[in-house]
């Protein structure tokens, strides 16, 4: 069994129960949040053994995700409760103010998950298969930064996404700080949007070009409803999306990270790993929650199964 540590936070997503600006909303759904975390339960659910290293607070909240990442078979040793600090969380707005679109509030500035610091990055990571982050936890702050590249320094594989989330930080900050842990990345994950503003490229065989001189292995390129590719030195492989009718689109690509990372950790071939993901994806995508329905590997054949009928 490949065994992966990631960093990053978790977060508590309260998700109303009605469409319509947050100011109307009477009442919400609590669910796990946070790429990081996300990512870690899609590889679990998978067979890979993921740890994630992450704070949160010593809250009731902060309870909850440690609970509830332990049910999803998550190793928690490494998430610490901070005292005097609080567990960050988010709102989703649905279909406010464009239809069938979501806005994604965070309340996380000053919260448990961004003291993470180098500090908090184990030794034991040198003996795992890979190291995983997103371009999230360089945002949040200083410190949480250096924890990433900390981390990274230590692996002996790592892999990125580079998740750039214009809420965090802005797009030249998103540029420098990418590019500057970019030579410590070996397996890169990006899609059209972020690629074209860290590398000005949106056509795949011109990243391909671009980050291969940055020392990448292996590059995934997510295309959303287009599915996506993959390159991994001099191999290519490709996958169309499933069309599914989408009830909760929020943790979509840190599913497909998950279960990409795991399937090809595993010694599934690139076309294969890409076509798991993109299955796994969409069995995530028809249900409310961001984790609450990432699939067994069973489920994800039978989703595969059922869909070659057509």
């Amino acid at each position: 069994m490949a065994k992966i540590f990631a960093i990053g936070e978790p977060m508590v997503q309260l998700l109303p129960e009605n469409s319509g600006p947050l100011r109307h909303v009477l009442s919400f759904k609590k669910y796990m949040g946070g790429a990081e975390a996300n990512f870690c339960i899609s590889a679990s659910r998978l067979g890979v053994e993921c740890h994630l290293i992450a704070r949160v607070g010593d809250d009731e909240f902060g309870k909850y995700i440690i609970e509830y990442l332990m049910g999803k078979g998550v190793n928690v040793n490494y998430v610490k409760s901070t005292k005097g600090a609080w567990t960050a969380v988010f709102f989703v707005q649905k279909n406010f103010p464009l239809p069938n679109r979501n806005e994604v509030y965070y309340y996380r500035t000053g919260s448990a998950g961004s003291m993470i610091s180098p500090e908090d990055v184990p030794d034991e990571i040198k003996g795992a298969d890979l190291v995983h982050s997103t371009g999230i936890t360089l945002a949040i702050s200083k410190s949480a930064s250096e924890a990433l590249k900390t981390a990274f320094e230590k692996a002996k594989m790592t892999s990125f996404d580079t998740n750039i989330r214009l809420k965090l930080w802005s797009g030249e900050q998103a540029r420098k700080a990418i590019l500057s842990v970019l030579p410590l990345v070996d397996v890169l994950i990006t899609d059209p949007g972020d690629a074209s503003l860290i590398f000005g490229e949106t056509d795949f065989e011109k990243v391909i070009g671009v980050v291969k001189d940055y020392g990448v292995s292996l590059l995934v390129y997510k295309l959303g409803e287009k599915g996506a590719a993959a390159w991994h030195e001099g191999e290519k492989a490709s996958t169309q999306a499933f069309k599914v009718p989408v009830v909760h689109d929020i943790g979509a690509g840190d599913a497909f990270s998950g279960a990409f990372i795991a399937s090809w950790l595993s010694g599934r071939e690139l076309g294969e790993s890409l076509r798991i993901a993109a299955a796994f994806v969409g069995i995530k995508l028809m249900t409310e929650g961001d984790a609450e329905t990432y699939a067994s590997l069973d489920d994800v054949k039978k989703f595969i199964e059922y869909y070659s009928k057509f």
